[in-house]
């Protein structure tokens, strides 16, 4: 070892926070950081920063920063992360003080970075809030938001508590409107990078807790007095909406999955809009996914009023929506009543209505099969995903890019089924290994069924529940004789 690096490991163990602060990007930029990490002395400094990290005697900012070191070090040498993390577990049994008392954003990463490997009892507020107040930097903002993804069960769990911040967020400026606009764009821009990288659970109607969140954003301020920071919000609100419909596609047959569009659109004159809803690469992307979604429905004899409402507003004007939704009308095999709705925009009299039902019965038997095999899809994707596809990316990465690429196809599809299925009330009733009692009306037995009383399900029930709360069995449930 040089002079110069025994100089340094020396300061790191030795120097204050800040000299070991300076002393461990000076041996990661000489790359000498590996080396040092196997001294003794280096490593009595790394305890040291784990006491700070933990006394909450000390100035904040000092705590802070020792997180910041020891997340920088467990992010360049990997085989100390398992270590420093395990050893700040009891440093982050008392909450951290807030992130912005750390001058640099890159510092305060390592804060969002920590939290998303510990998710302390208190970090969920904690990563919201450092998210929606971070000023300048966009990694960070990202990191925090990670850190919120891991730890609630669902993204539409991480919005809600995301709007809650908002309620009294109102910014110190001479243009609050714009600079909320402004906030908003970044948190958008933050977020559609953290769902992408950690694909977490859609939840229960993102799109509605999307909304809400806007709507807290902007409730308490004057508009924005630049128009264009509406423009920049508007297409980070619906790229976040897009990354939805790319997490679970059925979402999109939901309306209230775009309704925090109109936030941005009640701002705006009806030229604006069409204007900006024109230019936005991510409106035209949701508008697709719009009318994928229409055309879905459509096949099964379902005229959408409400995504024909959402449609409008995507595509910026109603004679946009009007000529997009006469190419869906040519598509081959939609239903006569349906085909004029696209084209006309008049809903169906109730003869036609009457007939539609009797086409979209005569399909039920089938979609109730696909639905059994969608969801045993499910399973088999879930089992690939954690167990076998790890397996396949060490021995050829490529290779696992392409069978994740074909399991994330087989889900959407999965997906869509589902969406279907629920279209049409249809639901399953009973699992695989479940007993119960036999029923001639309800089961085809494999085997001899004389004398049978409990059988074990093998393929589940499908049923159709109808408008007065009464199930009706579409698909007998394979079973055999309970043993």
């Amino acid at each position: 070892m040089t002079d110069t690096p025994k100089k340094l490991i020396n300061e790191f163990s030795k120097g204050s926070v800040q000299e070991k602060y300076d002393a461990l990007r000076n041996l990661i930029g000489t790359r000498k950081h590996h080396e040092a990490s196997k001294d003794k002395q280096f490593l009595s400094g790394v305890d040291s920063l784990l006491n700070t990290a933990g006394d909450t005697s000390v100035a904040g900012s000092e705590r802070l920063m020792s997180v910041a070191i020891l997340g920088r070090l467990a992010s360049s040498v990997k085989q100390l992360k398992p270590i420093i993390y395990k050893s700040l577990e009891a440093s982050f049994s008392e909450k951290l003080p807030e992130p912005s008392l750390l001058m640099e954003p890159d510092d305060r990463s390592y804060i969002g970075f920590a939290c998303e490997q510990l998710k302390p009892e208190w970090g969920i507020d904690y990563c919201a809030r450092a998210a929606v107040y971070e000023e300048t930097g966009e990694q960070s903002r990202v990191a925090f938001l990670k850190a919120l993804l891991s730890m609630e069960p669902d993204l539409s769990s991480a919005l809600e508590v995301l709007g809650t911040v908002f309620v009294d967020f109102v910014p110190a400026t001479e243009d609050p409107g714009t600079s909320t606009a402004k906030r908003i764009k970044r948190l958008m821009v933050a977020l559609q990078v953290a769902v992408a990288k950690t694909m977490p659970e859609p939840g229960e109607e993102p799109g509605r807790r999307l909304f809400h969140l806007c709507q807290n954003a902007f409730k308490d301020v004057p508009a924005p007095k630049k128009e264009e920071s509406l423009y920049e919000a508007a297409d980070g609100i619906v790229a976040v909406v897009h990354e939805m419909v790319r997490l679970r596609f059925s979402l999109a047959t939901e309306a209230s999955t775009y309704s925090a569009i109109k936030v941005i659109k009640t701002m705006l004159s009806v030229h604006a809009w069409e204007i900006s809803a024109m230019k936005s690469k991510a409106m035209i992307l949701v508008t697709q996914d719009i009318l994928e979604a229409m055309l879905i429905l459509a096949k099964q004899g379902i005229a959408d009023e409400s995504l024909a409402s959402v449609l409008i507003i995507a595509s910026g004007h109603k004679k946009h929506a009007k000529k997009q939704m006469k190419k869906l009308a040519k598509t081959p095999g939609l239903p006569s009543n349906v085909k004029n709705w696209l084209v006309e925009g008049k809903n169906e009299s109730p003869e036609d209505v009457r007939t539609g039902e009797s086409q979209q019965l005569s399909d039920d038997s089938q979609i109730a099969d696909l639905l059994v095999d969608s969801m045993r899809f499910n399973t088999l994707e879930s089992v690939g995903r954690e167990q076998i596809l790890p397996e396949i990316e060490m021995l050829d990465p490529r290779l696992g890019e392409g069978v994740t690429r074909l399991l994330q196809s087989g889900a959407a599809i999965c997906d869509a089924i589902q969406s279907m299925a629920r279209r049409r009330r249809l639901k399953t009733r009973g699992k695989p290994g479940d007993e119960e009692d036999y029923s001639p009306m309800e089961h085809e037995i494999i085997g001899d069924n004389i004398g049978v009383r409990r059988v074990r399900i093998i393929r589940p029930i499908v049923e159709q529940v109808r408008e007065n709360g009464v199930s009706f069995v579409i698909s007998k449930g394979v079973v055999e004789k309970s043993k």
